[in-house]
């Protein structure tokens, strides 16, 4: 095969790289295969191909650096801004994160979950700076409320762009929320309580994980994680209240431990084609 024949077919896989078209083991057995000695792979920065860099015009980088500019504009001078218009760019900086993260989901899943973590980080700590800011942080009901949104938020953000990680989040943000609110209904922190409290969440969220998972759907696995973590969450709750190491939490969590671990090990065959 002629050298240009091989130029064209090497930047053909290339183009299949870039939009996640093959996965990229593929792509690269393909790029062992044509490639010579004579074809330069395409050298990139960032992600970035070095050419693109250098035929870059100058709007984008006043575009870029300008955003940078504004950003740490607005950083520096946020407190002094009225309330709604602090809340406004805050709205948009997280909205802004979760569209573009969606967005490059599909080819760009690394950013993606990284322009959505900055998202929802931003969403939680800039609503409880705001809070401390004004004073609704002394206020637990409307703290526990906001973090109640925030982990909503997570779990839809997470189911509409598949991506488990914020799933899992919002859920664990659900489960804490809860585990305040037991406490200040000052429930007596005994063995029989605890369980009745956290049981019943671990058998729903087992059962709608198993259903999910049959359906193919990667939320099941979430549900099934939470589940476990739920089935634990008695004995963890119970040394928290308790504050020593009660002998009923403790022979439950050794029962409990030894019961997963048969069963996860009877069910292996099974449980690792959801996870693979």
């Amino acid at each position: 095969m002629d050298s240009e024949k091989r130029k064209l077919i090497v930047r053909e896989i290339e183009h299949w790289r870039r939009s996640k078209l093959l996965p990229e083991h593929y792509c690269d057995f393909l790029l062992n295969l044509y490639m010579d000695e004579t074809i330069e792979r395409e050298k990139k920065v960032g992600g970035v191909s070095v050419q693109a860099i250098q035929n870059s015009r100058w709007y984008v980088w006043l575009l870029i650096f300008g955003s940078i500019t504004a950003f740490c504009f607005l950083a520096l001078h946020f407190n002094s801004f009225p309330i709604p218009l602090q809340i406004a760019l805050l709205g948009v900086a997280v909205l802004g994160c979760y569209a573009f993260g969606l967005g490059v989901r599909r080819k760009q899943p690394l950013l993606a979950h990284m322009l959505v973590g900055l998202g929802s980080v931003a969403l939680l700590g800039a609503g409880v700076l705001l809070m401390e800011l004004y004073g609704g942080q002394e206020d637990a009901v409307l703290l526990m409320a906001y973090v109640s949104f925030c982990s909503l938020m997570w779990i839809v953000i997470g189911g509409v762009g598949k991506m488990n990680l914020f799933q899992f989040c919002g859920w664990v943000g659900l489960l804490l929320v809860y585990a305040y609110l037991l406490q200040t209904r000052g429930l007596a922190p005994t063995w029989l309580n605890a369980q009745l409290s956290w049981l019943p969440f671990c058998v729903l969220f087992g059962w709608l994980g198993w259903l999910l998972q049959r359906r193919k759907i990667s939320s099941g696995a979430v549900m099934l994680v939470i589940s476990f973590i739920l089935l634990l969450m008695p004995e963890i709750y119970g040394f928290y209240r308790a504050g020593s190491i009660d002998p009923w939490f403790q022979g439950s969590l050794f029962v409990k431990l030894v019961t997963a671990g048969i069963i996860l090990f009877g069910t292996r065959k099974k449980w690792i084609e959801w996870v693979a």
